[in-house]
């Protein structure tokens, strides 16, 4: 009794189990050392360390001390616990605890020495090894142990279930047996998880690299962008430069010109002015004789040679010169080194429309590159291909590789573009036709906001305003399909999954609109 008194003193708060090479927290707490390791791993994600018991909360991660007395006390009970029925008292020894050697489920009552020689011989009053008497090992018909397992019903029965009872000609095992069977069953089972259990760790295991290689993937190409960028800003800058600085020095040299000019006037303004008031001052005489002596030339100034400069303009002519070669020169090189570090190069492929697909209110243009709604029927030939629903498609199907055009919906107020199998449903007006609404479709949509579309399922895009035109990436291989809005370019969405069948450009002309595939 004493011993299950003290277990839950014992006892792990964590495992809820006794505790493992115990060891104590600075608050005075106690848990086993795995059980606390983890909590610890689990709580780094948050960045604060606590107590799971009193809450206290840690700076950094605690230092663990190891509990040597706890820890003697804990294999003490460990090796007691070892020994049989030794935790098992005596039912009727009240006085004191007196350890059991026989449990008898009959009287639901575990047997010291002495009680043991009292006890009922009778064959009903089994005998076991000391245990805590449970309902659940006796039949809840006959009040007798379970000592059978039927295979027919799939339960636990005891002697007279077997033999007069509802079991009465089932086949049925001893516990013993039955229990060697389960046993084997659970370690085939077991067997059968831990190959699932290390194939999944693999799996874990390649994807966690994965997922590093592409973290250290991204960081370098961040790294280089911001380079690459950081280059041409410097350069653009000098550029900017040497572009004001042939500005400034033409600026500066027709300044100083003017401002010569302009002192030059000056100064023959200022003699002007003196001879102008010197004349005012002599036509104030009296003395006709004095006038009539005054030579006339003495008015005379000739100014011709303080003419305005031709133009105010400055000479663009270096300003073109230094820019254009400039610009040429930062384009060629920069473009070299970005076609250097990303060789790939999206080329934009020739879609063409399929007439044998048009639905018959769709007009296809000459050049199959453009199609709008005609409330006119154009009364096509039917075929096997031609659509019931106002749909169309292209007349190139991509089996592999990477493909890249761009779709002009500028004078559609609504519409849906993307990529279908070529064995989409095409005889029925409804969901197992249009683009995005089956599983063999995937589409981009506007019709009161934008989405993409796949199987019926919506996700919805924020913009301020729709894209005037989509540009559309596939990568069939790696089974990418990837729409842009253009001018500018704005990633829109991407669906990711395993091309299974030949794919064709989808479109659906809804009334009063009209697409065009850009060449």
């Amino acid at each position: 009794m004493a011993l299950a008194v003290w277990r839950k003193e014992l006892t792990c708060c964590i495992c809820l189990d006794i505790y493992t090479g115990p060891v104590t927290l600075l608050c005075g707490h106690s848990f086993c050392m795995e059980c606390i390791q983890d909590t610890f791993k689990t709580q780094k994600d948050n960045g604060v360390y606590s107590c799971p018991e009193c809450r206290t909360n840690f700076k950094s991660k605690p230092k663990l001390l190891k509990n040597l007395r706890l820890n003697n006390i804990v294999e003490t009970l460990r090796a007691t616990q070892s020994e049989t029925g030794k935790d098992i008292p005596c039912t009727f020894c009240i006085q004191s605890i007196v350890p059991a050697i026989k449990t008898c489920f009959q009287c639901e009552a575990s047997l010291c020495a002495v009680h043991m020689k009292v006890h009922n011989p009778s064959s009903d009053h089994v005998l076991m090894e000391p245990t805590t008497i449970s309902k659940d090992l006796k039949c809840s018909t006959h009040n007798k142990i379970l000592e059978y397992y039927c295979t027919h019903d799939a339960t636990w029965i005891c002697v007279s279930c077997r033999l007069d009872g509802d079991h009465r000609g089932h086949l049925v095992e001893t516990l013993h047996e039955a229990s060697v069977k389960k046993k084997q069953e659970l370690r085939t089972i077991k067997e059968k998880m831990s190959s699932q259990r290390k194939l999944i760790e693999v799996k874990i295991q390649t994807l966690r690299q994965r997922k590093q290689k592409i973290h250290d993937t991204t960081v370098n190409l961040k790294e280089w962008t911001f380079g690459f960028f950081r280059e041409i800003t410097d350069q653009v800058k000098a550029l900017e430069k040497e572009v004001l600085g042939e500005l400034s020095m033409q600026s500066n040299l027709m300044l100083l010109s003017v401002s010569e000019m302009i002192h030059q006037l000056e100064v023959k303004n200022k003699k002007l002015l003196a001879q102008i008031m010197e004349a005012e001052q002599f036509c104030a005489n009296a003395d006709l004789l004095d006038v009539l002596r005054k030579r006339t030339q003495y008015y005379n100034l000739n100014i011709e040679d303080a003419s305005l400069p031709i133009t105010s303009r400055l000479d663009e002519g270096p300003v073109s010169l230094i820019l254009h070669t400039g610009l040429r020169h930062i384009a060629n090189v920069w473009l070299e080194r970005a076609k250097s570090r990303f060789p790939q190069k999206i080329e934009t492929c020739k879609i063409l429309l399929d007439a044998k697909t048009a639905h018959h209110n769709i007009l296809l243009s000459s050049d199959l590159t453009c199609a709008s709604y005609s409330t006119i029927s154009m009364n096509y030939p039917d075929g096997p291909e031609r659509f019931r629903s106002q749909q169309v498609l292209s007349s190139s199907t991509f089996c592999s590789g990477k493909h890249y055009w761009e779709v002009d919906v500028s004078k559609a107020p609504k519409w849906v573009i993307g990529m279908a199998y070529h064995s989409i449903e095409r005889k029925i007006n409804g969901d197992q036709s249009y683009i995005g609404y089956n599983n063999k479709s995937w589409g981009l949509t506007f019709r009161t906001y934008l989405s993409a579309l796949y199987n019926k399922t919506h996700w919805k895009i924020h913009l301020e305003a729709p894209p005037q035109s989509v540009g559309i990436y596939l990568d069939h291989g790696a089974g990418r399909l990837s729409f842009y809005g253009l001018q500018p370019v704005q990633h829109l969405h991407t669906f990711t999954t395993k091309f299974t069948e030949p794919l064709c450009a989808a479109f659906y002309v809804f009334e009063d609109s009209c697409i065009r595939i850009k060449s």
